[in-house]
């Protein structure tokens, strides 16, 4: 109820309240999914790494982009991709929180995914935050043969 009526209102204050508790509420989830037999053990089946996209978009800023390859997949060409947004609403979340369920699906769907990690508001305005996700797609496309992955084979989901 708290939060229906703090969305409701237009002051500044009631506004980084309505964030702060979204953001608690989705700590709190992504610290007990995290714990799941079923996605821990998918994160033992995968291989991490990362990069940085930059962009330059409201100035200069580098978006992390988490990569999770299921073992089997490590070093082959043309592997299906997942491009995925984290969810939160554009005002919370982060890559990390999604981890152990990207995890599960990468190994379970057997595609290599790619988790970004988009700029939330209040830190940063829409339409930043697409922007981030657009030059990260665009950057697993325009790169696909160097990443192992197959540029006609690329889901966008979050």
């Amino acid at each position: 109820k708290k939060l229906l009526e703090l969305s409701v209102q237009e002051d500044e204050a009631s506004g980084r309240q309505f964030v702060e508790i979204t953001r608690a509420n989705n700590a709190g989830m992504s610290a007990m999914i995290k714990h799941h037999p079923v996605l821990s053990a998918a994160g033992e089946q995968i291989e991490r790494t990362e990069f940085r996209v930059p962009t330059t978009h409201a100035g200069l800023h580098d978006v992390l982009v988490e990569v999770y390859t299921p073992l089997p997949l490590v070093g082959k060409k043309g592997n299906p991709v997942v491009v995925y947004a984290h969810g939160g609403g554009c005002i919370s979340g982060s890559a990390a929180d999604s981890k152990p369920f990207l995890d599960h699906l990468a190994v379970s769907c057997n595609v290599v995914v790619f988790n970004v990690d988009y700029r939330i508001a209040p830190e940063t305005q829409c339409p930043n935050n697409v922007m981030d996700l657009y030059e990260a797609i665009m950057f697993v496309s325009e790169h696909a043969a160097e990443l192992g992955v197959d540029k006609d084979r690329i889901c966008v989901f979050g």
